[in-house]
């Protein structure tokens, strides 16, 4: 069994083997207050709440080329796609974030969903883990692992 496992801490997102730093990738959640755990009850803006959650390789997914151009259609004018914002809002590929049934059961998330580790052009957003330029690396990193890997969001802890 792996002891492979991920932390983010609102700066980082790191891979470790057991105590050991393996991999690490810059990141932010939420709009503002970067780094910080500040407003995790609030959804579409506040980062992803402290828990734990699984990131499974049946969760990964790559953008196509309808949901890119789907994705371009404001909202406000209609809902359509499963990737809003497209590439600039998303990277062209992404992992769910789901948190797990204790993370769940114990009110952490606050009731939000719908959580990701997702690229992007500009830092920032709605309460996923958003790698911005350094996605890429993260998504070859974690396919390269072929198994699912347990994340643990804890924004009180300093970075390695």
């Amino acid at each position: 069994p792996s002891k492979m496992y991920l932390k983010f801490n609102g700066r980082f997102l790191s891979l470790y083997d057991g105590d050991n730093v393996v991999a690490q990738w810059p990141g932010v959640s939420g709009r503002e207050n970067f780094g910080s755990g500040k407003d995790q009850q609030k959804a579409g803006q506040g980062p992803i709440p402290e828990g734990t959650y699984d990131i499974k390789q049946s969760r990964y997914e790559q953008i196509n080329a309808r949901n890119a151009l789907l994705g371009l259609i404001p909202p406000k004018i209609r809902k359509v796609g499963e990737w809003p914002g497209s590439v600039m809002g998303w990277g062209t590929e992404r992992v769910w974030a789901d948190p797990t049934k204790e993370t769940v059961d114990s009110g952490l998330t606050f009731g939000r969903k719908d959580m990701a580790i997702h690229g992007g052009w500009v830092p920032g957003s709605a309460g996923c883990i958003d790698l911005t330029g350094n996605m890429s690396s993260f998504a070859r990193t974690f396919q390269s692992l072929r198994h699912d890997l347990k994340l643990y969001v804890d924004y009180n802890r300093s970075p390695p």
